[in-house]
């Protein structure tokens, strides 16, 4: 897979480097970066992938993104508008060197330690926790000096020692990933574009110049899924999102999504949620 670089800006003589997003929409393009990353959803919602994870991610969600996970968090339709409610996220980017080798062999840091060695495929921190670590963010933000170094450090130590936590990926090592072309991100860019209509494996393949056969090789391997289960995942997420406005019809939505037929549809959505448009539809009625 290759992704597009992303260079963090970073003063010599600092532990880490903090950042504030206020813009309309987040960065979305798919990237890397050698900084491990801590991001912290103030608002805005949208679709993540990040390795081979996809899933949705919302106000409140707190990230943990290993070293050179490539991923991209591609906001909702409505941010792209010129009305755009905006995005907005504070994020810790650091890495090893920053502070040096010597001081992550400390023996008081072996469970932070470990605990960033099992970040390589990247976290999604448990409601239970993220507001904690929101809140520790908040201060980070207007923190100077030793407060500033020990509110990370405490960060830190409750992410690998008391946060609840769920892996977003299978692994966490992507050795073949170059910098040098920006293919899949043209891949993903097409597909979040273009979803809601008839995509041909010809079509898709020409946007990365390959064969068919070499793109579904290409994709699965980088991915650990097809691209047709992929264009499926985007679709049925995007009706998960109009059935929960409730002011389309699940037939309507059906189409509007991309499918050709609903009994392809509803199976698809129940193999995907686990139940049928129709109760889910209703459960959201709920709430």
């Amino acid at each position: 897979m290759k992704v597009l670089p992303f260079q963090v800006p970073h003063v010599t003589d600092e532990a880490f480097r903090f950042q504030e997003d206020r813009v309309p929409h987040f960065y979305d393009k798919f990237h890397r970066h050698e900084e491990i990353q801590i991001m912290w959803i103030k608002a805005s919602e949208g679709l993540l992938i990040a390795g081979d994870y996809m899933g949705r991610f919302e106000p409140g969600d707190v990230f943990v993104l290993g070293s050179n996970l490539p991923h991209v968090f591609r906001n909702d339709e409505v941010y792209y508008r010129d009305d755009s409610p905006g995005a907005h996220a504070l994020s810790i980017y650091f890495s090893p060197s920053y502070l040096g080798e010597p001081f992550w062999k400390l023996n008081e840091m072996a469970g932070i330690t470990e605990f960033l060695r099992r970040a390589g495929q990247g976290f999604r921190v448990k409601k239970t926790d993220s507001a904690w670590i929101g809140q520790r963010m908040e201060q980070l933000q207007h923190a100077e000096g030793a407060e500033r170094l020990i509110l990370f450090l405490s960060i830190l130590h409750y992410l690998s020692d008391k946060a609840k936590l769920e892996a977003l990926g299978i692994s966490g090592s992507y050795p073949m990933l170059s910098g040098q072309d920006k293919r899949m991100s043209d891949v993903l860019e097409f597909t979040f574009r273009e979803y809601h209509r008839k995509i041909t494996l010809q079509e898709v393949a020409d946007i990365a110049h390959m064969t068919p056969a070499a793109f579904c090789r290409y994709f699965k391997q980088h991915t650990r899924k097809s691209y047709v289960s992929f264009l499926q995942e985007v679709r049925i997420r995007k009706a998960c999102q109009l059935l929960l406005r409730q002011s389309m019809t699940v037939e309507s939505i059906c189409y509007a999504v991309g499918f050709q037929n609903i009994s392809n549809f509803n199976r698809i959505f129940k193999r995907l949620t686990s139940q049928t448009p129709k109760t889910y539809l209703t459960r959201s009625l709920w709430y």
